[in-house]
């Protein structure tokens, strides 16, 4: 799907992706937020 985009574009949007992302990866990694697991049944 990135054939054709240059690397360092797509380096760069995972980046600053990352780096806007980060607070939220603090967030639930220091157990700041509550997790719920639930079971779901499927015909499979």
């Amino acid at each position: 799907m990135l054939k054709g985009i240059d690397s360092k574009k797509i380096s760069e949007v995972i980046k600053k992706n990352g780096a806007l992302l980060e607070p939220l990866h603090n967030f639930y990694m220091n157990n700041k937020s509550q997790w719920t697991i639930a079971y779901y049944p499927s015909v499979a």
